[in-house]
């Protein structure tokens, strides 16, 4: 290779890297912004006495729960607010998520419509490209202010999932640490206290099954195959509760359960009211001997809810292993024990309630040795 060649593919290299490094820098300035912002936060908070309206939360249920709710919890506990002060607004009766903050708890579809929820998110998905929180929309805008109105509050300060988003972004992307994470959230069980006014008529030994396609779990012919002979296997020692709730919450579509017959598993999808689908599904995953699924969002509920969990990928180039690795460190905090990955080997906690299994699709046979 000569030197000009040389030149030129070290030149090339570096005009390819650049848009990448601008993309950090960027979001390395959000994050910065986002602790200014939240020290002004904190500032008015502590000089006066209104309320502060937390949310709305619409998006992703796994970065509720790994990132939004501790995030939260832990502005709740370092600014030692009464929670007769906050005021949380989410959607699909995740009111028991957060009754560890506050009972003061509004959802989204107590006011509006699942259609009105789905063209919230085709806006988000249309004027951003991305279904995250990451801005203010004026839909946000909108929501909020109707809610207040309602509830007669002419003054509160406001603490919107973008000004997380900012403030963790950098560590998503690997330009930052756990530590700072960790500085930022303070993990608590959910409470167990959930009482959805409708519930299936369900086993009383069971497992909960749910699986969606995501990036690292995507809709092929193999993973549908996969999902049907695990749910076959599953049936032989228990009875198998499968969760679909027919809505469109999000990006992350359910997976449909084609040719089983009707012995195998009991298929929870109506009535799942979009007032309580999440209430429903959370006393369903407290109430299960443990649940298998996707891995990611929904796979983190159970050993919240202090129940344990077995989830799988398929597509190894897509799976994140940060949000893992934040999950492990929550777990510890929680006294769990570990997310148990099975390429490591790693001996199974004490606490058998508390495991996080993570595998890949192609980990066939470690089943066997989990007992499943």
């Amino acid at each position: 290779m000569s030197n000009m060649s040389f030149s030129t593919v070290i030149r090339n290299r570096i005009h390819a890297l650049l848009p990448e490094t601008a993309r950090d820098a960027a979001i390395f300035a959000k994050a910065y912004r986002a602790r200014a912002v939240l020290q002004r936060l904190f500032n008015r908070i502590q000089r006066s006495d209104k309320p502060v309206v937390i949310g709305p939360w619409t998006s992703e249920v796994g970065f509720e729960i790994l990132y939004w709710i501790p995030f939260v919890n832990w502005l709740r506990n370092i600014l030692q607010l009464a929670p007769e002060r906050l005021i949380v607004v989410s959607r699909g009766g995740a009111s028991s998520w957060y009754r560890h903050i506050t009972g003061q708890y509004i959802d989204f579809f107590d006011y509006f419509t699942i259609k009105d929820f789905e063209h919230a998110l085709k806006n988000r998905l249309r004027d951003y490209k991305v279904q995250k929180q990451n801005r203010i929309t004026q839909d946000d805008r909108r929501l909020i202010t109707m809610l207040t109105r309602t509830l007669k509050v002419e003054e509160y300060e406001w603490l919107h999932p973008s000004l997380m988003y900012q403030l963790f972004q950098h560590v998503w992307i690997h330009a930052g640490t756990l530590e700072h994470i960790r500085r930022y959230t303070r993990f608590d069980h959910f409470s167990s206290k959930v009482s959805p006014c409708w519930m299936p008529d369900l086993p009383e030994r069971f497992v909960a099954v749910k699986f969606y396609q995501s990036a690292a779990f995507p809709d092929t012919e193999e993973n549908r195959r996969f999902i049907r002979q695990l749910v076959e296997r599953l049936s032989r020692r228990y009875a198998v509760v499968y969760l679909r709730t027919g809505l469109t919450m999000d990006d992350h579509l359910e997976f449909a359960l084609p040719d089983l017959p009707d012995e195998t598993a009991v298929t929870v999808t109506d009535p799942m009211y979009p007032a309580e689908n999440l209430a429903i599904q959370t006393e369903i995953v407290r109430r299960a001997e443990f649940t298998v699924g996707t891995y990611g969002g929904f796979s983190y509920l159970a050993p919240f809810v202090n129940r344990p969990a077995i989830a799988f990928y398929s597509d190894a180039d897509k799976y994140m292993p940060i949000h893992e690795d934040v999950a492990r460190r929550a777990l510890r905090v929680l006294r769990y024990g570990v997310f148990n990955i099975s390429k490591k080997q790693r001996a199974a906690p004490r606490h058998v309630m508390s495991e996080h299994v993570v595998l890949s699709t192609h980990q066939y046979n470690v089943i066997d040795r989990i007992g499943i």
